[in-house]
């Protein structure tokens, strides 16, 4: 197991199935040192609610779609763990790309995507360099690149967390609430991160 600087927590009552997660990344992760970290646990409310509010990558490996748990990443059982491994290289590429993009700046900010970090300009009143999670920084980039315009929530979901049309938006709303909590002075006034149209848009 792997748990420094966890970035994906997979989620599996199975024992037997745990069991046989364990030992398959065990070896993937001894075999490629650049292995994404993770740790491999049984599925409890309050772990999964930890997970999300930090902004791990939450697999959940399970029979059927449990009420509640709509911000994971499911794989059903039986599991197929080509497919994890799948899923955990998807994760190690856009990492790597997510390393690559230049740094970009709006308003008195400088966002850094390499260390997933955002330097803020004295007079603030936040702290001169704040850590971003991978998917507040995902959605930073998306919205600049969006150069002013609304990318809906939907769009966002679906780039950022992979979800099919139709899963509730809540989850993109609780990281636009800790974005601005982040870069605005007063989040209930934003004037960087804008809800339009049933959506988001960038200024500055």
């Amino acid at each position: 197991m792997s748990d420094q600087n966890c970035s994906v927590v997979i989620f599996c009552n199975d024992e037997v199935a745990r069991q046989a997660v364990e030992q398959a990344l065990s070896l993937c992760a001894y075999e490629d040192k650049s292995w994404p970290s993770y740790r491999v646990c049984k599925l409890e409310q309050d772990s999964y609610v930890q997970a999300i509010e930090a902004g791990d990558e939450v697999i959940l490996i399970h029979a059927d779609e449990p009420d509640g748990y709509e911000h994971a990443y499911l794989l059903r059982m039986p599991l197929r763990l080509g497919a994890l491994k799948d899923r955990l290289q998807y994760i190690m590429r856009r990492d790597t790309l997510l390393s690559a993009e230049a740094p970009f700046s709006f308003g008195p900010y400088v966002v850094m995507p390499s260390s997933r970090t955002i330097s803020v300009a004295k007079g603030t009143g936040k702290s001169d360099v704040q850590d971003l999670t991978v998917k507040e920084c995902e959605i930073l980039m998306i919205l600049r690149k969006a150069n002013g315009e609304v990318v809906s929530k939907a769009d966002l979901l679906e780039k950022v967390w992979g979800f099919a049309k139709g899963v509730d938006t809540h989850t993109v709303e609780t990281h636009i609430y800790r974005l601005r909590r982040k870069v605005e002075v007063d989040p209930a006034q934003p004037e960087h991160i804008l809800t339009l149209d049933n959506g988001y848009c960038l200024k500055g």
